[in-house]
């Protein structure tokens, strides 16, 4: 979608410079790790915005949310999407 709109973007991993970013976009899967975990509490500490969907927030586990977003986990959606 970024490229279809001719947006610049960046691909992080816990080792690039997030400086002077101003939102990060989460893809659906993404892994937590700790070191990823600590760039992303102190990118929000900062007041940085961010965008999560699918699984993305959650913990290594799947069984809460490893980020403190006012979210509570109720389980997984029991329905099947097909498009």
């Amino acid at each position: 979608m970024l490229l279809e709109l001719q947006l610049p973007f960046v691909v992080l991993d816990d080792r690039a410079p997030w400086a002077g970013l101003e939102l990060v976009i989460l893809p659906d899967c993404i892994e937590l790790t700790p070191p990823l975990l600590k760039r992303l509490n102190e990118f929000l500490a900062k007041g940085v915005r961010v965008i999560a969907s699918g699984a993305s927030l959650l913990n290594l586990e799947r069984t809460a949310f490893a980020v403190d977003a006012g979210l509570t986990l109720h389980g997984r959606n029991p329905f099947d999407t097909s498009y």
